[in-house]
């Protein structure tokens, strides 16, 4: 999973997931599935079952398990709706993606480098998205594992904004009032270091 917490994938690995990068995708909470909680399953239930087969099987056999494979099907079947989402509700400018989905419902589930693949020349992502406390929208920034140029360090500059993260991804919460300011905000300064 090395390769997973790096963002160490090939488009292939993002456009046509199989194996353990499928695997990461489907139990990644940032992928949404959860968010459909109708799986025989919960999360939990199915982490501890999956790190005894994970150790004593081959990756064939473990995508072959029905709780793995009710998630494989379900993340398949809704990947077309989520690639269609972040199509219709991006914009692009500078090098940036700014994908605002605070007015969608459902926000179909997905992996989070799928818009790397579908904005190569865009360095950066700016996610708006309904926060989890009403009022409160989050804006999740990351830096593209395709087109590699960004220079900002994501989590400083957005500690500013009462978040953080680490040098290539991270996420703050603001107000609604606020959010499409801070957005820009944060916009000029990923422009501003390069």
């Amino acid at each position: 999973m090395d390769k997973a917490d790096a963002g160490r994938f090939t488009l292939r690995d993002v456009l046509y997931p199989k194996g353990w990068t499928l695997l990461h995708f489907l139990l990644d909470p940032r992928t949404g599935l959860e968010r459909f909680r109708n799986f025989r399953l919960s999360i939990g239930e199915t982490l501890t079952g999956l790190s005894d087969l994970c150790r004593t099987q081959p990756i064939g056999r473990v995508m072959k398990d029905p709780d793995i494979t009710e998630r494989s099907d379900r993340y398949f079947v809704l990947e077309e709706k989520f690639r269609e989402q972040l199509r219709r509700c991006a914009a692009v400018g500078d090098r940036i993606v700014t994908l605002d989905l605070r007015k969608e419902e459902p926000i179909w589930p997905g992996n989070r480098f799928m818009i790397y693949a579908l904005f190569p020349e865009c360095r950066v992502s700016i996610v708006l998205q309904p926060g989890r406390r009403r009022g409160s929208t989050e804006i999740s920034v990351g830096k593209s594992i395709f087109n590699r140029g960004a220079k900002c360090n994501i989590g400083q500059l957005l500690l500013g904004y009462g978040g953080g993260g680490h040098a290539a991804a991270g996420a703050c919460r603001v107000p609604d009032g606020r959010a499409e300011r801070a957005a820009r905000k944060i916009a000029e300064a990923v422009l501003w270091a390069g």
